[in-house]
């Protein structure tokens, strides 16, 4: 999540760093795609407008961190020019299962990428997944996984929030699909773009679902 002064002449600042290593590879590999995730309030920022249309020498994707999304952050973005933009999440035990799904169906209100991966499958913060409490470093870590791995007998068992998110990207992946099929009737796209903004506005589990249906 670089931030910080682009020009720094030490690279000690993180969006410095970023720069000018993605312009080394850019240079080495002029094919490669290159992607970054800045600061949600570096993005936000006055000082970060023109940082950011720089990067856009080297950086061919910017990801952006899904909750944060501001109007202001969205303007400087798309001023910027990037190609592709994406989002991610960082979320938890304790963030509710529609907001997994509900991630989605906001890249597809907002013109983003139909995938929104989140931190973490898998991590939690002491030996048990299930034990909030037994955190090595409490306050540091969270439990963030959404699947519950047995590696002894190599089972797993999904969370209801990775259920969600499984149903978001069916859905995205079903509004895509809807689109290219609609695309020649200008009042069913419309419809449909209405009623993909209107339940991702609202956002709950009952507003997704009838939109669905």
């Amino acid at each position: 999540e670089p931030d910080g002064d682009i020009d720094d002449p030490q690279m000690k600042s993180k969006i410095s760093l970023c720069y000018h290593a993605a312009k080394f590879l850019k240079e080495v590999f002029p094919d490669i795609r290159t992607m970054t995730d800045p600061h949600p309030l570096f993005l936000s920022s006055k000082e970060g407008v023109k940082p950011i249309a720089r990067l856009r020498e080297c950086i061919d994707i910017i990801e952006l961190h899904r909750p944060s999304i501001t109007p202001a952050i969205r303007d400087n973005v798309r001023a910027a020019g990037f190609s592709e933009t994406w989002t991610y999440m960082v979320v938890g035990k304790g963030t509710g299962a529609a907001n997994y799904r509900n991630a989605l169906w906001q890249n597809m209100r907002d013109g983003y990428r139909e995938v929104c991966p989140f931190w973490h499958l898998d991590e939690s913060a002491g030996w048990d997944m299930f034990d909030p409490s037994d955190s090595d470093r409490p306050g540091r870590y969270a439990d963030y996984a959404s699947v519950y791995v047995d590696h002894d007998l190599g089972t797993q068992l999904l969370s209801r929030r990775q259920l969600f998110y499984n149903q978001g990207c069916e859905e995205a992946r079903l509004i895509l699909c809807a689109r290219r099929a609609l695309k020649d009737d200008a009042s069913r796209l419309a419809r449909l773009e209405e009623l993909v903004r209107s339940a991702a506005d609202e956002g709950t589990t009952a507003a997704l679902d009838a939109a669905r249906m």
